[in-house]
């Protein structure tokens, strides 16, 4: 039996399929500016070099995001990974989920 090229890094499960996309990726190159001097820019395409254990604990709060989305509803604003998980404060890049623009 022959592997489906096609395949390559589907999900083992089926999800629904979304009726419209609302996500959009934001970000900055770091030049060492202050927060208030900085404006982010929409991506087209991110690249998220890390660990497997590291990719385990970013699902995680992934995960623990949609969760409080859902159940906060208009309320949810934004969280950031480093606040939730020690391990990424300070040494790792800034990872914020944030509700997205409707």
């Amino acid at each position: 039996m022959q592997a489906d090229p096609h395949s390559a890094g589907r999900l083992p499960w089926s999800l629904d399929p979304l009726t419209t996309i609302a996500m959009r990726i934001y970000g900055y190159e770091d030049q060492g500016l202050e927060p208030e001097h900085i404006v982010p820019k929409q991506l087209a395409e991110i690249t998220l070099c890390a660990s497997p254990d590291e990719l385990v604990r970013i699902s995680e709060f992934l995960l623990v995001c949609a969760s409080e989305m859902k159940r906060m509803g208009n309320t949810y604003d934004h969280v950031h990974l480093g606040d939730r998980m020690k391990e990424f404060d300070g040494s790792s890049p800034h990872f914020v989920v944030a509700t997205a623009e409707n």
